[in-house]
């Protein structure tokens, strides 16, 4: 069985020239659209964790190993999103990076 973002980038490759972007489809191109909301709202959601360390100016709870492999597996993301030219990927992966990077680094900080 193959992940969902494996069949994309199968699906994208074998429609290269026949699968114009954005999709005439409606429900297609609200798709690509979302997934790109999605991609940028999800580290958004994080901040708030980042936030709160600051302000209690306590790590207390943050396992600091957990987001640190969170950070080291967006590298491989970006990696993939790179070398498939899948920008929504790239995109999300490299906010997650920041991110996971942030909560690692604030959380040692105030540990």
């Amino acid at each position: 069985m193959h992940s969902p973002i494996h069949d994309l980038n199968l699906r994208k490759r074998a429609k290269l020239l026949t699968d114009p972007y954005p999709h005439p489809k409606l429900g297609v191109k609200l798709l690509d659209k979302m997934v790109l909301g999605v991609g940028v709202a999800g580290p958004v959601v994080t901040l708030p964790q980042i936030f709160k360390i600051m302000q209690t100016r306590s790590a207390a709870g943050i396992a600091i190993e957990t987001w640190g492999l969170f950070a080291v597996f967006d590298l491989v993301w970006i990696a993939y999103g790179y070398v498939h030219k899948a920008t929504p990927i790239l995109i999300t992966y490299i906010l997650w990076l920041i991110v996971n990077s942030a909560v690692v680094l604030t959380a040692l900080h105030y540990s």
